[in-house]
C-alpha cells in the first residue's frame, strides 16, 4: 500500500499562487482533492486523478478558482463536494432577500459572536429537510443581479460590526471603505460560490456542509466517525446536514456577517487523511489557510496524538511568515522530526517561515519547479507501507 499526496499549482497572473492537493492510495479508488487551485488548468489537471471527493476549505480565489473546471472534468469519478456550512446559509439568506433594497434604513451594529451562537443553535435544532437546491441558487443569483452601486446609497444608513478579536475589526468587513465596496465584494464572492454549487447539483454530486462552530459547540470530535471513516475527516469541523434550512431574519447585515465568516481564510477547514479504519497511523493533514484559533477555544479531541504521528503536512498559508498562522506552526512542534512539509502556491516574493526553512530536506514546494513556469507544477509525497516517506522533489536550499 502506497499513499500519495500531490500538490498542484498552475499558471496565473500571480505565478505560483494557488493551492490544490490530491491524496490517493494504491489499491483503492478513493481519491480526495483538497481545494482546486486558482486556475482552470489546475482544476483540469486535478480531475485527471479521478477524485471521488472534493473538499473546498474556504472561498479565497486561489483555492477555488479551478473548482468548476474540476467538477465538470471529473464528472465520471466525483461523487461528493464538502464545503463550509456558511455557504448554504448564505445562499438561503440571499434567496430570500430583496435585491432592490439590500440595506437597512437605520444604523445597526452586528454582534458577530451573538450571530454565531444563533446560527449554531439553529443548526442543532433544524430538521434535515430538502437541503440546498438549484431553485435556491437561482433565487440567490437573481438577488445578486439586482445589486447595483446605488443599492448601498442610503445616506442615513451605516453598518457596524463587532468582533471578539480586535485584528478582525481593524479595517471593517473585508477592509472595505464603504457600503458600496462591501456590496461588490460580497457579490463577487457569492457569484463564485453559486457557480460551484450549481455545477455540483447539476451533476447530481452530493454536497456535504461542515461547521467549525458546530464542532466547537459540541465539545468533542470523533475522528473515525466524521466525514468518510478511515479515509478523510475535517479536523476542525462537524457535519451539519441541516445547513440549507438555517434562516436568519431578512436583511443584508446578516448576509454580510455570514459572508464575512465564509471568506476569511483564517477559518478555513482543515482536512485530515489517513489509511486505516482502526487507527490513525501515518495521517496526513492539510491546514490550508487556517490560523488555528479554534485550537485555543476547544482543541478537538485527540488532535495532539494525531499531530504526534503525522507523516506529512501542508505548510500553513503557503509557508509564509504571516503571523496570523503562528498557532498552527506551534501545533506542528508536536510532530515527529521526520515530518514532510509541502508548500503549495504562495507569492514568489513572499518570505518563508524559519520553521519551514529549517526543515531542510524534509520540505518541498511548488515554487521550486522552475523548468516550465507556465505549466501546472507539482510536488509529491509517497508513503510506503514499510520504510520512510519520501518527497519527489525537495526544496532548493534557498528561495
Amino acid at each position: 500500500m502506497v499513499m500519495k499526496l500531490t500538490a498542484l499549482v498552475g499558471k496565473s497572473r500571480s505565478p505560483g499562487h494557488g493551492e490544490c492537493f490530491i491524496w490517493s492510495r494504491s489499491g483503492s479508488d478513493c481519491v480526495i482533492a483538497i481545494d482546486a487551485g486558482g486556475t482552470k488548468s489546475v482544476g483540469k489537471q486535478a480531475a485527471k486523478h479521478s477524485p471521488q471527493i472534493l473538499i473546498l476549505s474556504h472561498d479565497d480565489t486561489d483555492h477555488i478558482g479551478g473548482a468548476v473546471s474540476l467538477i465538470n472534468a471529473a464528472k465520471k469519478s466525483l461523487t461528493e463536494l464538502w464545503v463550509p456550512t456558511e455557504w448554504a446559509i448564505l445562499m438561503r439568506q440571499l434567496s430570500e432577500s430583496d435585491p432592490e433594497d439590500p440595506l437597512p434604513t437605520k444604523d445597526i451594529t452586528i454582534d458577530m459572536e451573538s450571530l454565531l451562537d444563533e446560527i449554531t443553535e439553529k443548526l442543532l435544532a433544524s430538521d434535515q429537510g430538502e437541503g440546498l437546491t438549484l431553485s435556491i441558487l437561482k433565487r440567490a443569483e437573481a438577488t445578486l443581479a439586482g445589486w447595483t452601486s446605488s443599492a448601498g446609497s442610503h445616506e442615513d444608513s451605516s453598518i457596524r460590526f463587532s468582533f471578539a478579536n480586535d485584528h478582525e475589526d481593524r479595517n471593517g468587513p473585508y477592509g472595505a471603505v464603504n457600503i458600496d465596496e462591501i456590496l461588490q465584494r460580497v457579490k463577487k464572492r457569492a457569484d463564485a460560490l453559486i457557480a460551484i454549487l450549481k455545477s455540483a447539483l447539476r451533476r447530481k454530486i452530493i454536497i456535504r456542509f461542515f461547521s467549525i462552530d458546530l464542532a466547537l459547540y459540541q465539545n468533542q470530535k470523533d475522528w473515525e466517525r466524521e466525514g468518510r471513516p478511515g479515509v478523510a475527516t475535517l479536523a476542525n469541523a462537524s457535519e451539519a446536514p441541516a445547513a440549507a434550512n438555517v434562516y436568519l431574519p431578512p436583511g443584508l447585515p446578516q448576509a454580510f456577517a455570514i459572508t464575512r465568516l465564509s471568506v476569511q481564510n483564517r477559518r478555513a477547514l482543515c482536512t485530515l487523511l489517513w489509511d486505516e479504519k482502526a487507527s490513525l497511523e501515518q495521517p496526513v493533514i492539510i491546514w490550508s489557510d487556517s490560523d488555528g484559533q479554534w485550537l485555543d477555544v476547544q482543541s478537538p479531541k485527540g488532535l495532539a496524538k494525531v499531530v504526534e504521528s503525522l507523516v506529512a503536512s501542508s505548510a500553513p498559508h503557503h509557508a509564509s511568515q504571516n503571523p496570523a498562522h503562528d498557532r498552527i506552526w506551534d501545533e506542528l512542534t508536536l510532530a515527529p522530526s521526520s515530518l514532510l512539509l509541502v508548500s503549495a502556491g504562495g507569492q514568489h516574493n513572499q518570505k518563508n517561515r524559519k520553521e519551514y526553512l529549517n526543515a531542510g530536506l524534509h520540505r518541498g514546494c511548488t515554487k521550486c519547479r522552475t523548468a516550465n513556469p507556465r505549466a501546472v507544477q507539482q510536488v509529491m509525497v509517497e508513503v510506503p507501507s514499510h520504510g520512510p516517506a519520501r518527497l519527489s522533489h525537495t526544496c532548493h536550499t534557498s528561495h
